[in-house]
């Protein structure tokens, strides 16, 4: 029978239709093969990062994961610099999927429909040899199989608050979907295309971007559990790194060297919080890039301007990118530190994060949950690692108590005999974000102290698996100056300017809770003024 799909606009007359066939069955575990051998392309491999041939290793894998019925990463995010092939990749990528898996619906998206019809669907259709099977729409962003077995491009558009309904829709046995220019993209897509990701038996996502701000969708799926994200850099490109024209109308070392003229300034030292980078072709220099380079060379989204943060994004990055190669914390026994953030109200919620041995992780996202929620997550996790002999028996609990939101915790712990008993060194520290600072010179708060501590501590630790919401929290709150005893000290933004829309749009509990983990021991003990001299000197800090 003749068959209309009217959420995809396909019309697939019965004339058309071809039988099925399961002869490219074979490249389901393979892309790489069916690229070379059904259409004459070699995705290129990666030398420091991953490159094309490494992303379709990994997707390979989740196939076969998958096909197991075993849990795989099903999100592929890309970020990468211009010239690197990301759109052809992706067309190459719908054509294996087409091909390979029968029936199969693949959706591929754009910001506008000019990006659908004039760079993926372009390229899907130049690369396609005529021998391959299926009918494809010459005017249209469409081939077809059958009525279940297609693959389709849409632009994407939320008139009337009913975009996702019109996305939505779609679980077959084998789906793909591609998000290209994928920074453009609202929110609705990426929630109709996760909501989707459910009950077929495979499911394949690719998001690709030449990402230039930090504030998009695509951005804030970076850290997101059960997202692959990858970048691929010009500097990293077999044409750059050989200085030839290997890979046919991909960027080379010359474009390169004149963007490092243009935009790169020389150095004298390497630091991750400004990407810097050296290249083999010249050697002893090191370059520190602009906004511009990091964007078009190396696919970095350029980091807000850290003169008004106290943390870098840079060295959040490579904390997070250190922590990736972790596994859990080493068995080399150090003290453990816990902070607790508490749920408000609203939409607030409460963070637990942990350190140990250099490495940070959170311990549970508690919405508005009661008191013995939070005992009981710090309670497992501190025993856990004390019993596998990972932690020393010092357990300090950094609990912020403003508002008096966690005093219920504070108390519970205080009385908590089998931490107690557990734990020589155990603390529960009640602490005020607005209250003294340990250096009152530099600083107008507590909560001012602890990032600008927690941002010298990122230089050497790890954080593991980190939460979508605190990379923003850390290296988006800002910082301004106040004038204390005619002196300028640095005071961090308040939470309710955070929670504004034109901000965050939420409260930094995540950031908040891990720099109560982070945080240095010495922060928490506050200064005293001499009334006579005005010398400083600590206060003993108790149980």
């Amino acid at each position: 029978m003749e068959g209309f799909r009217e959420d995809l606009e396909v019309w697939v007359p019965e004339a058309d239709r071809e039988p099925e066939t399961h002869e490219f069955d074979r490249y389901q575990l393979d892309p790489v093969a069916y690229a070379w051998e059904q259409l004459g392309l070699r995705p290129w491999p990666g030398t420091v990062e991953k490159g094309q041939l490494e992303l379709c290793l990994d997707i390979a894998e989740s196939v076969r994961l998958q096909l197991g019925g075993e849990k795989a990463t099903k999100v592929f995010r890309v970020e990468a610099g211009n010239g690197l092939g990301k759109t052809y990749f992706g067309a190459m990528l719908v054509n294996w999927f087409f091909d390979a898996f029968s029936p199969s619906v693949t959706i591929t998206t754009a910001p506008t429909r000019e990006s659908v019809e004039q760079l993926l669907w372009k390229d899907i259709k130049a690369m396609r040899p005529h021998k391959l099977s299926g009918r494809v729409l010459p005017s249209d962003a469409k081939m077809i199989k059958s009525a279940n077995h297609f693959a389709v491009g849409k632009a994407t558009n939320d008139a009337r608050g009913s975009g996702e309904e019109r996305f939505k829709g779609q679980h077959p046995t084998f789906q793909m979907f591609v998000l290209d220019e994928a920074e453009g993209l609202a929110k609705f897509v990426f929630d109709a295309v996760h909501r989707m990701m459910t009950g077929s038996r495979v499911s394949i996502c690719l998001m690709l971007a030449n990402p230039k701000t930090r504030t998009s969708e695509f951005f804030k799926w970076k850290d997101r559990a059960g997202v692959a994200s990858y970048r691929l850099s010009a500097l990293d490109h077999p044409n750059v790194l050989n200085d030839s024209h290997e890979i046919p109308g991909a960027t080379d070392r010359a474009w390169v060297d004149g963007n490092i003229d243009l935009w790169c300034e020389e150095v004298r030292a390497a630091s991750a919080d400004d990407y810097t980078f050296s290249v083999a072709w010249r050697p002893g220099i090191v370059y520190k890039p602009n906004h511009e380079f990091l964007c078009a060379v190396m696919g970095i989204p350029p980091a807000n301007s850290s003169d008004d943060t106290l943390i870098p994004s840079g060295r959040y990055d490579a904390a997070v990118l250190r922590g990736r190669a972790v596994v859990s914390p080493s068995r080399q026994v150090a003290p453990l530190r816990i902070g607790v953030d508490v749920a408000r109200w609203g939409l607030d919620s409460g963070t637990v994060y942990a350190r140990c041995n250099n490495v940070v992780w959170r311990v549970a996202k508690l919405s508005q949950k009661e008191t013995d929620a939070y005992v009981r997550a710090i309670r497992t996790e501190a025993l856990k690692l004390l019993r596998e002999g990972v932690c020393l028996p010092s357990l300090h609990v950094r609990v912020d108590a403003g508002g008096g939101w966690g005093s219920g915790v504070i108390d519970a712990l205080k009385r908590d005999e089998e931490l107690r008993r557990a734990f020589k060194d155990f603390r529960v520290l009640e602490v005020n974000n607005n209250g003294r600072p340990h250096t009152p010179k530099s600083y107008a708060n507590l909560v001012t102290e602890m990032y600008a501590d927690v941002s010298e501590s990122l230089l050497g630790l790890s954080v593991l698996l980190p939460a979508t919401e605190l990379g923003p929290d850390l290296t988006e709150r800002k910082y301004g100056w106040k004038n204390v005893k005619a002196v300028s000290v640095k005071v961090l933004e308040e939470k309710d300017e955070v929670r504004k829309p034109n901000r965050l749009g939420r409260s930094p509990d995540d950031g908040d809770g891990f720099c109560l983990a982070v945080a240095s021991d010495f922060v928490f003990v506050p200064a005293l003024e001499n009334p006579v001299t005005g010398a400083m000197w600590a206060k003993a800090g108790g149980r």
